[in-house]
């Protein structure tokens, strides 16, 4: 499948959330935040069990067992999607519940509506995104030099055979290598000289799923 990149989603005059609202159930394999009446607080991907919940965590390779929660002593939150920045040092966790998330009070509105959307097509951003979802990117960089060595790109090429592709990045003198981050299916790298690189935007979230509002109407986030 094709990894070119369509820019598209932050142009219209709409608005995402990040987190759904209260009313939009979780489906099977969202990810979503969740916390219980004995104060742990879980950020997996989830499966319905009948009266229960099944929380798995979204990093396959990290060994952590599975939770099953009952829906009626928690609360689900579906997440739309991530947003890489500004970071924050999270809070530490006295040890005794599980502290997976933290509630972000200082996040502004216009840490999302400042980036605009690309779509994604091809598999080559699994598990980061998946195939139609939308990453957000930031403002081109004037420089290449100003991109951080193993962050994801966008990356606009003068070779036919390369095009516009989203991928980690490794600046090696005068060419770059650009590695896709899905594992599962692997990809032969791309190494392309620096002067057939025409632009880049540095990836600064992903988009889920979009629950969109004309602008103007209240709650916009």
């Amino acid at each position: 499948s094709s990894d070119q990149a369509n820019r598209d989603a932050g142009k219209s005059k709409r608005a995402a959330r990040l987190i759904a609202n209260d009313d939009e159930e979780a489906g099977d394999g969202d990810l979503a935040a969740i916390r219980d009446r004995a104060g742990n607080r879980y950020l997996r991907r989830v499966w319905s069990s009948g009266d229960s919940w099944l929380l798995e965590a979204v990093n396959a390779s990290a060994g952590v067992p599975p939770v099953s929660i009952r829906k009626c002593e928690c609360k689900l939150q579906k997440i739309c999607g991530v947003c890489y920045g500004p970071s924050k040092e999270p809070s530490r966790s006295s040890g005794r519940t599980a502290c997976e998330w933290s509630p972000r009070h200082d996040f502004q509105p216009d840490n999302i509506s400042r980036h605009f959307g690309i779509t994604v097509e091809g598999t080559s951003l699994e598990p980061i995104a998946l195939d139609k979802q939308i990453v957000l990117v930031s403002g081109k960089l004037d420089r290449l030099d100003a991109v951080a060595r193993g962050s994801l790109a966008v990356v606009d090429t003068e070779d036919d055979n390369v095009g516009s592709v989203i991928k980690r990045v490794y600046p090696i003198d005068r060419a770059w290598l650009m590695v896709s981050p899905n594992t599962i299916e692997p990809r032969d790298p791309i190494m392309i000289a620096r002067n057939k690189i025409r632009a880049v935007w540095p990836v600064c979230g992903v988009l889920f799923s979009i629950v969109r509002r004309e602008l103007g109407e209240s709650d916009l986030e």
